[in-house]
């Protein structure tokens, strides 16, 4: 079934119009439309479904990207992301251009969405001025929905209940945002008219083939706008903080305070100030700066998006989500946040991104800070330091980089830390940091730590078939170095002191037992000399033998 609609807006109520600025204009359009099905016009009931949503805007955003650095003879050996984009779903291509410069080859690689990584593969040579160009993503038309009969639909999805209609060689009539019918739920707000774009979109089900939408969206004209004109029963200008500004008014219920900025068809929505700013989710609210949008249920906007030269807009889609502040943040999950920084995302429920730059929360309650860092799974937290692009490792993992090394302090002067380019942690080992000095009997150490039992086990949490551990037990190992500790763990400072003590006893015992070793030699060489000295002597023949 193929189904075409063509519409147009009867001009409603003229007397209504030329009421007093007192008088309440009603939230009704007069809708006429026509359904076509294969070419025919149809007849019977029909079953519809109304939205107002405004027309649509491009959610994707092509990738750019810059040479990092190259050399005319060596080639390009980095390339670095400007902006990573938005909206792609394969491996976007890299071109390289230059006037000169051939044979350079780069991958990109994305995560959530956005272009994460460039790779050079190879290297090419001759580059003088060489132009980075990334695949655009595919188009993502996302929708905002101003208005439905049952109040249903969202970012122009499809409502839940329908209006059931007379549709008579083609022809159908709806009063749209009238109560009485059943199923139109709301009358159509005068806010909607606050917006410069907005179209009716329609879905039919004839009572066999299930519901389709209708195409195009039908944009309203002048008749829907006079809605607008109740907004002067309540204020044309409004008076805030006791300053009157011109362009400052009072929307019905909404607020709508600075330049060019709207409430949209946000209920109970407020823009307190700022310039081209909107409010247009339920309840949602934009306190200043520019370009600010705030479509989410609850969510909330507290200003930025303009830094002294650009404009590079926040917004807060998700339900009950939050920006503070900054620059070109989003945060689009339920009950997400940014705190500020420049283009940073938090896409998925309770994410949060608290500033930095490039970071990405894309995992349930995931968290990423710092600069370039990548949280795409769920419950992970990901600190970059914007030296390399970093990510998770995996669902609920913490993945930090600083290439200048790590500290973790536990007191004023305790803790460890990982030098930067190192792979072991060291404790504060600094003689300075150190009191009650005492000498330790290396020897009695060897012995009891001989005396403690070695065994082969695993955790309760590991399976049967794991492959087990090897090492003492915590109590015994604390009973007899530590009495008095904790003995429910084994810190590497305390195993590597038994450790070292241990050593230092085996080789005083060893070097006794050489001693020992070596005045029995020494012992066993003089009985042996004397031996032989003997049997010297009574091999000789005595003198009187000689003689005879």
């Amino acid at each position: 079934m193929t189904m075409k609609q063509c519409g147009m807006l009867l001009i409603v109520g003229l007397c209504t119009l030329t009421l007093t600025a007192r008088a309440q204009v009603p939230g009704l359009i007069n809708y006429q439309g026509r359904i076509v099905d294969s070419g025919t016009n149809f007849n019977g009931a029909g079953y519809f479904e109304f939205a107002l949503v405004d027309g649509g805007n491009n959610a994707s955003r092509q990738a750019i990207a810059s040479v990092g650095s190259y050399d005319v003879s060596q080639g390009i050996a980095t390339i670095g992301l400007v902006d990573l984009g938005s909206g792609y779903t394969s491996l976007p291509t890299v071109s390289i251009t230059d006037p000169t410069g051939t044979g350079a080859v780069a991958v990109a690689y994305i995560g959530g969405g956005m272009v994460t990584n460039i790779a050079v593969t190879a290297d090419g040579a001759n580059y003088t001025s060489p132009t980075i160009t990334i695949s655009a993503p595919p188009p993502s038309t996302v929708y905002n929905t101003y208005w439905s009969n049952d109040g249903s639909s969202v970012a122009g999805s499809q409502t839940v209940s329908a209006v059931s209609l007379p549709v008579t060689k083609g022809l159908y009539s709806v009063l749209l945002g009238d109560t009485t019918v059943s199923n139109m739920t709301a009358s159509i707000p005068a806010s909607v008219f606050a917006n410069a774009n907005v179209n009716l979109r329609v879905w039919f089900n004839d009572g066999v083939n299930g519901f389709q939408q209708l195409t195009p969206d039908q944009r309203l004209a002048a008749a829907g706008y006079s809605l607008q004109a109740q907004n002067a029963s309540v204020a044309s200008v409004a008076t805030v903080a006791n300053s009157v500004s011109p362009s400052s008014i009072v929307q019905g219920s909404d607020l709508s305070v600075g330049y060019g900025s709207s409430v949209g068809s946000g209920l109970y929505s407020s823009v307190a100030g700022g310039q081209d700013n909107t409010a247009s989710g339920s309840r949602s609210f934009v306190g200043d700066g520019a370009d600010n949008t705030a479509s989410g249920p609850g969510s909330f906007v507290g200003g930025g998006g303009y830094d002294g030269s650009a404009f590079f807009g926040n917004t807060a889609s998700g339900a009950v989500s939050a920006v503070v502040g900054g620059l070109d943040n989003t945060a689009s999950g339920y009950a997400s946040a940014v705190g500020g920084g420049y283009f940073n995302r938090a896409t998925n429920s309770f994410a949060t991104v608290p500033g930095g730059f490039f970071c990405l929360a894309g995992g349930v309650g995931s968290f990423a800070a710092g600069s370039s860092a990548y949280a795409y799974d769920d419950n992970t937290f990901v600190w970059g330091d914007g030296t390399l692009n970093i990510g998770d490792t995996g669902p609920n993992s913490f993945t930090a980089l600083a290439s200048g090394g790590f500290s973790f302090y536990t007191g004023t002067n305790s803790g460890v830390y990982l030098v930067a380019g190192g792979a072991s942690w060291s404790s504060f080992s600094d003689r300075n940091m150190k009191k009650n000095f005492q000498p330790v009997d290396t020897v009695a150490v060897l012995d009891k730590l001989a005396g403690i039992p070695i065994q082969r086990w695993n955790y309760k949490w590991e399976r049967d078939d794991d492959v087990p551990n090897i090492g003492p037990m915590a109590q015994d190992f604390k009973a007899a170095f530590y009495p008095g500790r904790d003995d429910k763990g084994i810190s590497t400072l305390e195993f590597n002191g038994v450790e070292l003590a241990a050593i230092q006893g085996l080789n005083l015992k060893l070097e006794q037992q050489v001693k020992e070793k070596e005045q029995e030699i020494s012992d066993l060489r003089r009985e042996l000399d004397e031996l032989k000295a003997e049997v010297h002597l009574a091999s000789r023949p005595n003198s009187q033998e000689k003689g005879q």
